[in-house]
């Protein structure tokens, strides 16, 4: 900290007229109304500044390390309920879906087979019916 600068010159010709009257207003608002004591004010709050910042970079690391172990933990879950999943289907009956379908079938008699069929070989009924055809 030897090499310092012993005066910081600043050449307000350097300034836009806005900047300028912006500055003289502040400086009339400090309490030494010091263009010293404005430039300490701003460099404290851009100190405060970079230290909420970089607070804020360690929040968002704990926060991505704690999203990263609960991504962890939700994967391994669904692993084991997908083991568990496969493990009851494969102690499940095969064809599961089949055996049932069989068992309807047997169940069912001759006679409701052919009574939804349209068109058959095995005649069955009579027509004895009395037509009128007179209108």
């Amino acid at each position: 900290m030897d090499d310092r600068s012993p005066v910081f010159n600043v050449r307000t010709t350097k300034m836009s007229d806005g900047m300028y009257a912006f500055v003289e207003k502040r400086i009339q608002e400090m309490p030494q109304k010091t263009f010293r004591e404005y430039a300490f004010q701003l460099i404290e709050r851009d100190i405060a500044s970079e230290k909420e910042i970089e607070l804020g970079k360690e929040k968002n690391r704990h926060v991505y390390d704690e999203l990263l172990d609960l991504r962890h933990k939700m994967e391994n879950e669904f692993k084991q309920l997908n083991k568990k999943i496969e493990g009851k289907l494969t102690l499940a009956k095969p064809n599961t879906l089949a055996a049932h379908q069989k068992d309807a079938k047997d169940n069912i008699s001759p006679l409701a087979e052919k009574e939804g069929q349209l068109v058959s070989d095995e005649i069955t009924g009579t027509i004895d019916e009395d037509y009128n055809i007179d209108f």
